[in-house]
Parts: structure tokens; sequence; C-alpha cells
């Protein structure tokens, strides 16, 4: 598009006016300091403060000439382009509003106490039911609620299943039936 070519012409303009200024500025500061352009305190200081202001002339020049070139010959075709952009920026927002929110599941058990429910699986294996998951789904409201209710539950139980546990066979009962 020609709005895009103007912009870069005048950005490549502007970036060649600055660096032939800059450069200007340090080769007037060597010919004029040369034992104290060696000093980089001195060096820095004295480049912002010669090139400041014509960096700053020549930032207003580069936006004077691109409003210039733009009122005169291409004001339509940008008012054109500004509009195109602005719906196609506005589709663009519509397709990446995010509307779902991440669900998590949370996961926890606790042990049961024997006797053990026996479960046969597809493959004809028997085995024993030892513990129970329960899980929290973070899709409803109050979920934390629920899983601080859950949480508390299984270490409860788990608390108290370790302890009955330790009081019933001791250590190496324990060792036994906490394996999963």
């Amino acid at each position: 598009m020609k709005i895009f070519t103007i912009f870069q012409v005048l950005a490549v303009k502007l970036q060649t006016d600055k660096n032939k200024a800059r450069e200007r500025i340090e080769k007037s500061i060597r010919e004029n300091h040369k034992i104290r352009s060696r000093d980089e305190y001195f060096w820095e200081e004295e480049v912002q403060r010669q090139y400041g202001p014509i960096e700053k002339a020549l930032d207003q020049q580069y936006i004077a000439d691109l409003k210039s070139s733009l009122k005169s010959k291409l004001f339509d075709e940008y008012i054109q382009f500004r509009d195109d952009f602005s719906s196609q920026l506005e589709k663009v927002k519509s397709k990446l509003a995010i509307t779902y929110k991440p669900r998590r599941t949370f996961h926890t058990s606790y042990r049961l106490f024997p006797p053990y429910e026996r479960l046969q699986n597809d493959k004809g294996y028997w085995s024993l039911k030892k513990s129970e998951d329960m899980q929290c789904d973070t899709g409803h409201h109050f979920w934390k609620l629920s899983l601080y209710k859950m949480r508390l539950y299984s270490w409860t139980r788990n608390s108290f299943f370790l302890a009955c546990s330790q009081c019933l066979g001791g250590a190496l009962w324990t060792s036994r039936y906490l394996q999963y």
C-alpha cells in the first residue's frame, strides 16, 4: 500500500538524518576536545547535550512531513485503511475473546479399613479396593470450599487409619497395610 511506503520512506529518512547528525556531533567533539573526548563520561554527556535538541527537532520534522504527506496525497486512502483496519481488528478481537474457563480436577484419596472390597478387572484378575478416590471439579461455584472439605475429610480419615493401625499392630502391621 502507498501509506506503508510513505511511512517506510519517512522512517528511513529520519533514521539517516539522525545518524548523520550524531556522526557530525561526534566528529566535532573529537576535533574540539582531543584529550577530554577519551573520557567516556564526558563523551556521553557531551553527545547527549548536543544531540538531544537536534533529535527532538528531527522527530518534530518527521511528524510534520508525515502529516503533510498524508493530508496532501493520501488522506482518503488513509481513512479507508483506518476503517478497514479497525473492522479487521474488531473481528480478530471477537475471535480471540476467551469464553471458556479452564477446568481442573483435584484428586485425593483416603484409606479404607479391612475387610476390603474385592474387585475384578476386564482380564479376570482380582484385586482389593484399599482406597477410595475423591475428586473436585473447578467448574462450579464454591469449588474451593468443597476442595477444602474433601481434603480435610481425606487427611482426617488417613490420620485416623494410621493411628488405629499403629495402636493395633505396631509398625510392622502398619507398613504392610500402607502399601497401595
